[in-house]
């Protein structure tokens, strides 16, 4: 994944300004199917207006932490070991409340082409 401080400066501050646009819009509601429909179109909508301003926003997925009730949006375009990173990162945003089934549910959702890493493949 590329960090904040890599990034062109415009879309840097369109990231930002996605993330507190989601957090304000997220701020008292339930976490339910409509707030994630919801959310997601922000989230697309933000994109096209961005994209109209002349940045290379690129297009997000949300991963939804339904127990914690946390949403986190990230690249769509991740590739394995992006998207295995992302599930390190999860889980050490959890702490002490780690649940591997919560991790497990939000990645199939959000990346239902990836696959589980088989330490079989792994080579010595």
């Amino acid at each position: 994944m590329t960090e904040i401080g890599d990034v062109e400066p415009r879309l840097a501050r369109s990231v930002k300004e996605l993330g507190r646009k989601l957090a304000e819009f997220c701020a008292g509601r339930d976490l339910d199917r409509q707030t994630v429909h919801d959310a997601t179109d922000l989230v697309d909508r933000h994109r096209t207006v961005a994209r109209l301003r002349g940045i290379d926003f690129p297009e997000m997925v949300l991963v939804v932490l339904d127990v914690q009730k946390k949403l986190r949006f990230v690249r769509r375009d991740l590739d394995a070991a992006g998207i295995d990173n992302l599930v390190v990162e999860l889980a050490r945003m959890q702490r002490d409340d780690y649940d591997p089934a919560e991790i497990a549910r939000a990645i199939r959702r959000a990346f239902p082409h990836h696959r589980t890493p088989d330490p079989r493949d792994r080579r010595h």
